[in-house]
């Protein structure tokens, strides 16, 4: 019991983006009491899955209220479904369970202040991230068209000057961020960057905060206001499919977007660059080639996009 003590507190020192590391843990114990308890497997399966599909969502997509708290309370009914059954697991693993269950009580607490104080955060569209490289950009040359690439993770990983060597193509992209964050930063990371044109890339960080599918529209027709009021080219990529153990429901989703996406760019006579199609399978997922996580792309899949990215851009801006 001493040492599960002192590795319960020694994992709250942690970041709390490092966390998930203990959850597998969790599992180890479940999977450990369904071999020492006879019928446990049977009756504790579904619980097991479930526990075992929110880590592997927390791992992917980072700790999440809404996720960690889906864990805690399945976590919580497997306990009460071992501790009904006559025979019960071994008393260590019963306790290194319980000791599990009160510290994600207490770090789902944690979370949520952490999300609270983000919210009230002065700078909550990170007006600050790129401030000091944008004083130093120099403006840009009439023979060589200015692209800034602006999104989530999937852009901020993106090494453009491997690439587009030669170009003038600008990351101001951010992790994390959902879209209303982009139409915040577009004034400061974009406008006054006087590119030629934006491309754009977000979206599923929208999804996984829950954000309705009409709030995410909105933003992006407001980012095209703002550029076209700006003499900016604007170009929407689709969303990548994800590929995932849970992911089916989240690619219906991202299709539907991607649909939206092309429909609103044709309307506005924007260019359109389908992502989507030059990284899905064919079931439908990632390509499993083009990922290491399932989710954002490899070496691979950037030289995948690439090409896709620069016909877009090339016409949009003219052909230059």
């Amino acid at each position: 019991m001493v040492r599960t003590l002192a590795a319960i507190f020694i994992f709250s020192l942690l970041p709390l983006a490092a966390q998930p590391a203990q959850f597998d843990r969790s599992i180890e114990l479940i999977e450990g009491s369904m071999v020492a308890v006879p019928g446990l497997a049977r009756i504790g399966a579904p619980l097991l899955g479930g526990i075992k599909k929110t880590v592997a969502q927390m791992k992917a997509e980072g700790p999440k209220p809404g996720t960690v708290y889906s864990y805690l309370i399945q976590l919580r009914g497997y306990s009460s479904v071992l501790e009904a059954l006559p025979k019960t697991a071994p008393a260590s693993q019963l306790e290194e369970l319980a000791a599990i269950a009160g510290f994600t009580d207490d770090y789902l607490r944690r979370l949520l202040a952490e999300t609270e104080a983000k919210l009230v955060n002065p700078d909550r569209d990170q007006l600050g991230y790129f401030a000091e490289l944008n004083r130093t950009v120099m403006a840009p040359s009439p023979a060589k068209p200015r692209v800034v690439f602006l999104g989530d993770s999937i852009m901020s990983d993106w090494r453009l000057n491997e690439y587009f060597q030669t170009k003038d193509y600008i990351n101001r992209a951010i992790s994390g961020q959902i879209t209303s964050q982009f139409l915040g930063r577009m004034r400061a990371d974009v406008v006054q960057l006087k590119p030629a044109a934006v491309l754009v890339h977000g979206g599923l960080n929208d999804l996984g905060n829950g954000i309705a599918m009409e709030t995410t529209q909105g933003n992006f027709q407001m980012i095209a206001d703002m550029a076209r009021a700006n003499g900016i080219r604007v170009i929407f990529t689709s969303m990548l499919p994800i590929r995932r153990d849970w992911d089916s429901e989240v690619n219906k989703k991202i299709k539907a977007m991607n649909d939206w996406l092309r429909n609103f760019s044709k309307q506005r006579g924007l260019a359109f660059c389908d992502f989507h199609t030059a990284a899905v399978a064919a079931d439908g997922r990632l390509r499993v080639e083009l990922s290491d996580d399932g989710k954002h792309p490899n070496a691979a899949g950037y030289r995948q996009l690439a090409p896709a990215a620069q016909a877009c851009i090339l016409m949009a801006t003219g052909g230059r």
